[in-house]
């Protein structure tokens, strides 16, 4: 079977996955006793796998990189809720706060449905870039590497999932936790601090895992990472990230990830190249800091 064939193959076994998954999301949101956050919030992002995974059947790039946010979101939103009455001891430690919303319960199962979507979605990109790299005329290597930093753009994208899901989509109890955590590090308005951090953190993983605006995206994440290294203690902790309540080693390492893309850009793999090609560069009229936006 020629490679666009295992791809289109790919593709479909995913959608079934996908529908499957989130099927399986609105069965516990309708049955199980969640809070009104938690149903909203993952209502919303079901629907947006659901979507995604069935615009994989017309091999869409947009749907590919919605289909992996959404699903990394969607299996760390139901590996982590709490069903029924959520525990209210909170423990005296930050690493005690933590390990209450960051291991579960979450219904059994679900992470593994979540990884095995993740591993479909994997595989299809490494056929889309062998798909590239056969069909290509240019050089070969300009090919590879170019797909080389589209993983490593995506990747760093989706390791900002498990945060902004925790800080303020997961629901009440979560959000009361990380806001503690917050206070415990003397931040003034740690309900606020909390809601803006989710939020810098959501418009990062969207732009880096699609590829929009990727300068912008990256040097937010940069500066984020660095701010909370900072913030959180960490660089007088120590390097090596496994010290007791984490060195900085992790941290710098992903600000230096994104401060990647800063400079090279969405590259050729992302919406930002589509936004150039549709002519987001060539108008006059368009301001050098909104052509830099989508180079």
């Amino acid at each position: 079977m020629a490679t666009k064939g295992y791809l289109r193959l790919m593709q479909r076994v995913a959608c079934v996955v996908g529908v499957a998954m989130a099927a399986w999301g609105g069965q516990v949101i309708l049955t199980q006793s969640v809070t009104n956050w938690f149903a909203i919030s993952s209502a919303v992002w079901l629907l947006l796998l659901l979507a995604s995974v069935l615009g994989l059947w017309r091999g869409s790039l947009i749907a590919f990189a919605a289909a992996s946010l959404s699903a990394a979101t969607v299996g760390r939103l139901f590996s982590t809720v709490a069903i029924g009455a959520a525990n209210s001891e909170t423990g005296t430690s930050a690493s005690n706060l933590l390990l209450q919303v960051e291991t579960g319960p979450g219904i059994p199962g679900f992470g593994y449905v979540s990884l095995a979507l993740g591993a479909l979605l994997f595989a299809q990109f490494i056929l889309r870039a062998v798909n590239a790299m056969q069909s290509s005329t240019g050089e070969r290597e300009i090919v590879v590497q170019s797909w080389a930093l589209t993983f490593l753009r995506v990747y760093a994208g989706l390791m900002f999932v498990p945060h902004f899901v925790g800080h303020i989509f997961a629901g009440r109890h979560q959000f009361e936790i990380y806001t503690q955590y917050f206070a415990g590090l003397h931040l003034p308005l740690p309900a606020a601090q909390l809601v803006l951090a989710g939020t810098v953190e959501v418009l990062v993983a969207i732009g880096l895992t699609f590829g929009i605006c990727t300068r912008a995206a990256a040097s937010l994440g940069t500066i984020y990472l660095v701010l909370t290294m900072l913030l959180g203690g960490h660089f007088t902790i120590g390097y090596v990230w496994i010290l007791p309540d984490g060195g900085y080693e992790f941290g710098v390492f992903w600000a230096a990830t994104c401060a990647t893309f800063i400079a090279v850009g969405g590259g050729r793999v992302s919406l930002d190249r589509t936004m150039r090609k549709n002519g987001i560069q060539q108008g006059r009229t368009w301001p050098p800091a909104v052509r830099w936006l989508f180079a």
